[in-house]
């Protein structure tokens, strides 16, 4: 290995330590405790190494985000398509939501919950895919059920939010909710969907069982 992809594989190395770090100090902390010096702190290096690597705390928090829709977009594609369209899209709907439940300072920080709001426009979303998953798993139910009057874009968005509602609600502490139950409650939003449009059938077992 050369001099250049030592350095830069350590570099790598360096910010995957931050990232790590961030997310690490947001989970105990919350998102307002995460600062520069906090994490230079963490990690006993000094703050300009860590302005190196991010220029700022949202910067960190975009990069968060970022790399959390990769995770779910992986996530959400490892769901075999093996299964019946409607427990496929089921078991997306559940990817989504677990993953709030597993690491929920990635969950903030990808819809800029709980401190972790950044100005949009500065730091855009690079798209990952992640909708047309969503949006490809629907069709299919969609045509399973020969239902052809249905507005994909609009029922992407209609779960989304109702997902993202349910994940809300909880890191909140206002739903109530176990994790199992807010799991079930996440696979009843693609049954829903799937229901109407006649893919669904009452002997399928739940996708989590």
């Amino acid at each position: 290995m050369g001099l250049k992809e030592r350095r830069e594989r350590e570099r790598g190395q360096m910010r995957d330590r931050i990232l790590a770090t961030v997310c690490d100090v947001a989970r105990a902390d919350g998102w307002a405790a995460v600062t520069i010096r906090r994490i230079a702190d963490e990690i006993e290096y000094s703050s300009p190494i860590l302005y190196q690597y991010f220029d700022s705390k949202d910067a960190i928090i975009a990069q968060v985000r970022q790399d959390g829709f990769a995770d779910l977009f992986q996530r959400m594609g490892a769901v075999p398509d093996s299964l019946p369209p409607g427990r496929r899209l089921a078991a997306m709907a559940r990817e989504n939501v677990n993953l709030g439940l597993v690491r929920p300072e990635v969950y903030q920080a990808m819809f800029g919950l709980g401190g972790a709001q950044i100005d949009n426009a500065k730091y855009p979303l690079r798209p990952t895919g992640t909708l047309d998953l969503v949006a490809d798993a629907m069709r299919a139910v969609v045509a399973e059920g020969g239902d052809e009057r249905v507005d994909i874009d609009n029922e992407t968005t209609i779960m989304g939010a109702a997902l993202h509602g349910l994940v809300s609600l909880y890191l909140n502490g206002l739903s109530g909710l176990d994790p199992d139950r807010l799991l079930g409650l996440a696979e009843h939003v693609a049954e829903d969907f799937a229901r109407r449009h006649g893919v669904w059938s009452d002997t399928d077992a739940p996708v989590g069982s």
